[in-house]
């Protein structure tokens, strides 16, 4: 009797060993798993994050895209006002400003302008300084000692150096790019222009 009791108990025994070890292996198991889902959850988290940030650079691109087109429908508008105003023999050479924040693409636009009309001329800003300081003008060389220095051009000396370009190339009409920058400077070129009989046609702010 006492070896069957005895027989009995160490089975027991190793059952209940066998079930405490069955349950620390899925106790182990489980902790793992809610490890593996807090990372998968952590992931799926950085992804919406990268899904938001594709989206809004996306509708950034397409703001820009739009705006784009508006400036090219508006620089398209311009030159098919004056072709058809030389098509119906009513126009004279054109002269058009293009004004627009640094980068904006000014230069782009005007050289696309240009195209349009033979012998008009492109007259940039600083195409300009650079034309005058290159040939040692008095101008010239009074403008690059502020540039020198590190300081801005002055006005009076900007607007004469401008107003000759315009006299001196614009026969066939000009495409001015980069100035005004300023109401004053706009003011004082249109007067400028009224008392020497110069025309400016169109305006394109980019």
């Amino acid at each position: 009797y006492m070896g069957h009791f005895l027989s009995v108990y160490f089975f027991s025994l190793g059952s209940c060993r066998a079930m405490a070890d069955t349950e620390a292996e899925l106790r182990t198991a489980l902790a793992q798993a809610k490890a593996e889902a807090e990372d998968a959850r952590a992931e799926l988290e950085l992804v919406q994050e990268e899904l938001a940030s594709v989206k809004a650079a996306l509708k950034e691109k397409d703001q820009r895209l739009k705006w784009a087109i508006g400036k090219l429908a508006s620089v398209a508008s311009v030159v098919s006002s004056a072709r058809d105003a030389l098509t119906q023999g009513t126009a004279h050479y054109h002269s058009i400003i293009i004004i627009g924040p640094n980068g904006s693409g000014k230069g782009t636009q005007g050289a696309l302008v240009k195209q349009q009309f033979e012998g008009m001329a492109h007259i940039e800003s600083g195409s300009i300084f650079r034309h005058n300081i290159a040939g040692g003008t008095e101008l010239g060389k009074k403008a690059k000692a502020y540039i020198d220095r590190g300081d801005l051009v002055p006005d009076d000396l900007t607007f004469p150096m401008v107003f000759d370009a315009l006299r001196e190339e614009g026969d066939h009409g000009f495409l001015l790019d980069g100035y005004p920058r300023s109401r004053a400077q706009a003011q004082r070129l249109w007067e400028a222009c009224v008392a020497a009989d110069m025309n400016i046609d169109f305006v394109v702010e980019i």
